[in-house]
């Protein structure tokens, strides 16, 4: 971590303290009830709630490489190494900091577009040019393809952002080249932020993998370090039943150093595997309380003993072998606004922190240990509180209930009274939920305005005037926040019909279908996709004329039956790598995304209908009435690693969707002398599709 300096108790606040070493191990062993005291110092300031991400990657990326590092490069780059770590370490976080900056810049502009804001701001983003590097370093860039003393030219790196309605995917990568007298290396860098917005969960994770390379000049000794790490949470995007939002953090860091010399290899391992139960607490006012979080951390090492037999290094910090510590850590608060630009925050905090021993090592082993996890445990308790202030908005902005009303009927005449049920259902699994209801109407007066619901409630509503209203109700619940509209329309009086009228039945089948336009990219062997839409209706003609319609051909028909749109979109990639499973297997191979978006419709209303009836030809035409329906999405995930497939593969539901609608309309021949008409027609519409109309249609005197 670069030095910071606390100046003001009140500006900064240090964001955790654990200890595991000598001043509070020896009480430890005793039970997991000790206080820890100095888990990693990452500085905190209430003015920016992400202050020290930039302090915090770069903390994650100097201890993952581990104790060794320096040593072996001084192996290599001589009385030069100084020069090469400062190469090496400049701007090594930049690419994360990059990434994460564009990850909030796009949930801004979603946040503006939905009237809510997702991770709140984002950090200041690197500045690429400018910056001074060592005297007697060369660095070398693909961009400028060029020497470069002294100032260093570089671009911004590249970065790739795939997004649909469910996550938000940056990448990048980075490469750096330098060069002393003595030796020449390259930092290789990519770098991945994943941000899930599925309805039924959210979560983000950061991927970063680093490969430092150096080779001697004069006598061709190498040093190879590869760095794989990952860290994040996610959890549930709604409270159970009690009140409970449960999730997952995670930090997994893998170091593998290589050392070549005089064809004699040497290799040090450094694998840490944190995981982090969240258990989050909502009140009954849909409110998070607090956040507990376990952290249960292990670290194992290997090729340290190897490499101090042969002088590699100085000393061993941490035998070879598998540690393990564990974190208790309640009572963590997310950030809380009062609401106003510019208004009073009071900022996030760690809870009062325990540590114990998961298994046996000396007070010095576990200072180290401490050491070693304590940088990664704020990185997850960023991911978490992130992820529940964003759970939080959610559940409060009506994405974990509705509430479903109901009337016997909602045409009034005004002055006319009627009962309204009410109640509370969950989203997901259809439960019912007992919840305070407030309501409202206008223009008309509801009674009670709030009441209890366990689960069902009911209020009387009262039509007022001659304006068509409208009933609202508001559920708060431990389990989030619901709404609820009914529409009531003033009872108009009817016409009566002319003495000939048409009636019958009419039968629509509808088929569209667009193919995405193909793309490729650097990884991405080919994207694409198609939108299909099939509606399938029958219309109910009875007679009844449309009292609303200026036109004497205007009827009032009943229209049933399906409409379903499948949004199908896939990505297929050249190459997927990583580490697989808890025992970080390497993989490598091709990927594909697939990503179904499907939504029925069904109808059970009123439409307008004209019909117009000739000597010798007719016609009919109607348009859907506005109806919503249900979007089912599924993401399906395939790749050499069944694990990243088992997580990434999902389903999530969408409510209260609005459906594709349509307009639709046809021609007919009229026999005149005939009262009943009967026939079918397929006919080719303008966007592509075709629509086949069957009728049956009499005339009624």
């Amino acid at each position: 971590m670069r030095n910071s300096t606390v100046s003001c108790p009140l500006k900064l606040w240090l964001l955790g303290a654990l200890c595991l070493g000598s001043s509070c191990l020896a009480q430890l062993s005793a039970g997991p009830d000790t206080q820890s005291s100095v888990l990693g110092t990452v500085i905190y300031d209430p003015a920016d709630p992400h202050s020290g991400r930039t302090e915090m990657f770069d903390r994650l990326l100097r201890e993952a490489r581990g104790p060794e590092f320096p040593d072996l490069l001084r192996r290599v780059f001589g009385s030069s190494v100084d020069t090469a770590l400062q190469a090496i370490e400049q701007d090594d976080e930049a690419l994360l900091v990059e990434l994460d900056a564009f990850l909030r810049t796009r949930l801004e502009e979603q946040g503006e577009e939905t009237g809510t804001a997702f991770l709140g701001q984002r950090p200041a983003q690197p500045s690429w040019l400018g910056a001074r590097i060592p005297a007697g370093l060369v660095v070398l860039r693909p961009e400028t393809a060029r020497h470069v003393n002294l100032v260093r030219l570089q671009t911004p790196p590249d970065i790739q952002v795939q997004e649909n309605d469910r996550e938000i995917r940056a990448q990048g990568s980075d490469t750096k080249r330098f060069e002393t007298k003595e030796a020449r290396g390259t930092r290789t860098q990519k770098a991945e932020t994943r941000y899930i917005k599925d309805g039924r969960s959210f979560g983000v994770e950061i991927k970063n993998t680093q490969i430092i390379e150096a080779v001697s000049i004069p006598d061709g000794k190498s040093f190879r370090k590869e760095l794989s790490m990952l860290w994040g949470a996610a959890l549930a995007a709604c409270p159970d039943a009690n009140g409970v939002t449960a999730g997952t953090g995670n930090a997994r860091v893998i170091s593998k150093t290589t050392y070549t010399e005089n064809g004699a290899t040497v290799t040090i391992t450094s694998a840490f595997d944190l995981q982090a139960p969240l258990t989050g607490h909502v009140n009954e006012q849909a409110v998070m309380t607090h956040y507990d979080l376990v952290v249960n951390a292990h670290t194992e090492n290997s090729g340290y003993a190897e490499a101090l037999r042969r002088s590699l290094i100085k000393e061993i910090k941490l035998q070879d072998g598998r540690y393990g510590v564990r974190y208790d850590i309640p009572g963590n608060t997310l950030e809380v606004s009062d609401g106003t630009y510019g208004g009073k925050r009071t900022p996030a905090k760690m809870g009062k922190a325990t540590g114990s021993r998961l298994t046996p090592m000396t007070d010095a082993q576990a200072a180290r240990v401490d050491s070693a996890i304590g940088s990664m445990v704020p990185a997850i308790w960023h991911s978490a509180n992130e992820m529940y202030a964003a759970a939080q908005r959610h559940w409060r902005n009506y994405g974990c209930l509705e509430v479903r009303v109901a009337a016997p009927k909602t045409v009034l005449e005004p002055g006319e009274s009627v009962a309204v049920s009410a109640e509370t259902v969950h989203l997901h699994d259809g439960s019912r939920v007992n919840a305070a209801m407030n309501a409202e109407a206008y223009p008309g007066q509801v009674t009670p305005e709030s009441q209890r619901a366990t689960p069902g409630a009911t209020f009387t509503f009262m039509q007022e005037g001659e304006d068509n209203g409208t009933f609202s109700v508001r559920s708060v619940s431990r389990r989030g926040i619901g709404k609820g509209d009914l529409e009531f329309r003033v009872k108009e009086a009817e016409e009566p019909a002319p003495n000939a009228v048409w009636t019958g039945s009419v039968r629509v089948e509808r088929k569209q279908r667009e193919e995405r336009e193909k793309r490729s990219g650097a990884n991405l062997q080919e994207n694409g996709g198609y939108t299909e839409t099939t509606t399938s209706l029958r219309l109910e003609l009875t007679g009844r004329l449309d009292p609303g319609a200026e036109t004497a051909n205007a009827y009032l028909s009943g229209v049933s039956g399906e409409q379903r749109q499948v949004d199908y979109e896939y990505d297929r990639y050249k190459v997927d790598e990583g580490y697989c499973g808890p025992n970080a297997v390497p993989f490598r191979g091709p990927k594909e995304i697939t990503r179904t978006s499907t939504t029925t419709v069904r109808y059970d209303k009123e439409t307008r209908v004209l019909v117009e009836v000739g000597q010798g030809q007719g016609s009919l035409s109607f348009s859907l009435p506005e109806q919503t329906g249900r979007t089912v999405h599924r993401y399906v995930h395939s790749s050499p690693c069944s694990d990243n497939d088992r997580a990434n593969t999902n389903e999530a539901t969408d409510e209260d969707v609005a459906g594709p609608g349509g307009s639709f309309s046809f021609s007919f021949p009229v026999d005149p002398a005939g009262k009943i008409l009967r026939g079918s027609i397929t006919v080719p519409e303008e966007d592509g599709s075709t629509t086949t109309y069957s009728w049956e249609l009499r005339v009624r005197p």
